[in-house]
């Protein structure tokens, strides 16, 4: 008896372990694709996807910054992520002084049930 659900659980860490590891695959493949695909020559690109490129060539990075105009999107990620940072330090706080001092309001229960779900 003893034996047998040591073995069980043996069994279940094996398979978390193997559903970990596909999620570890799930996640770094895209990530190495698109690494090794930046760093490739155009026609490195075109003859083999999966294999490593010849050598680092970083003109890839140098056209997507002349000409995609990367640095204004980054301007504007900047600002649209400080004004909702903003407007989150001022709002939570006051959400959340609000829903302690009237926990026992039946409207408060709804809102602090809605904001946990």
């Amino acid at each position: 008896m003893i034996m047998s659900n040591k073995l069980t659980q043996n069994i279940g860490k094996i398979f978390i372990y193997i559903i970990l590891f596909i999620g570890l695959i799930l996640i770094l493949f895209p990530l190495y694709i698109t690494i090794v695909t930046a760093l490739k020559t155009p026609a490195e690109s075109a003859q083999s996807f999966f294999s490593l490129p010849g050598g680092l060539y970083l003109e890839n990075f140098k056209k997507v910054i002349e000409k995609a105009h990367f640095f204004s999107y980054v301007k504007n990620s900047v600002i649209i992520t400080v004004l909702s940072l903003l407007g989150e330090i001022i709002i939570v706080p006051a959400f959340a002084y609000a829903i302690s001092r009237n926990k026992d309001k039946w409207y408060f229960k709804i809102i602090y049930i809605m904001t946990i779900v």
